[in-house]
């Protein structure tokens, strides 16, 4: 049993959707720098930034899990604990309201598509039912365009409007701070 999660682990992360539609505002938003963030009904989370760097850049700047306890305020430290190449596994711990939570967290990422999806790590306990989610980067001009989406999150028990302003806040923090750190390293 133990064998077939590992092939299937080691099988990768997929086909990468196609790319995102934009509407003019979302266009006109990423233009001007902004963070465009959805709650579509399908209960998703998605977030999108224009970045100035390659699409491996970005893939790096997304792996990079330790710089997000800096930027994101929902989160309180992180652990490391798998690092193999483009796969990583992390121990987030965070708050929010007053109630702290711990997650394991697995990403596993195929550059050649710039898709990395992220799903909590079976193989440890966490303090949530689900988390999963991915990460798209594909070329667009002369940069990338990075989109996030998202179902962690669901079935907190409050209210729609205030689990969208506390998502889109997180999410806009974690991509200024992944679009940051791609440039600079370009």
């Amino acid at each position: 049993m133990l064998g077939l999660l590992t092939a299937l682990a080691d099988a990768g992360p997929g086909p990468a959707p196609a790319p995102l539609t934009l509407d003019a505002d979302e266009r006109a938003a990423l233009a001007a720098g902004d963070v465009v963030v959805r709650f579509p009904d399908s209960g998703e989370t998605v977030g999108v930034i224009d970045v100035a760097a390659s699409p491996d850049q970005v893939v790096d700047a997304v792996l990079d899990l330790g710089a997000r306890v800096d930027e994101v305020g929902l989160l309180r430290s992180l652990e490391v604990y798998r690092d193999e190449g483009d796969v990583r596994g992390g121990r987030y711990v965070g708050g929010l309201f007053g109630i702290e939570a711990a997650i394991h967290v697995l990403y596993e990422c195929d550059r050649a598509q710039g898709w990395c999806v992220f799903s909590l790590d079976e193989a440890y306990e966490s303090s949530v039912d689900s988390a999963e989610g991915s990460y798209q980067a594909y070329a667009v001009g002369d940069g990338t365009r990075l989109v996030f989406r998202t179902t962690a999150g669901q079935g907190l028990p409050v209210p729609d409007f205030l689990r969208h302003k506390v998502q889109a806040g997180s999410v806009g923090e974690q991509l200024r701070g992944i679009a940051r750190r791609a440039e600079e390293a370009g």
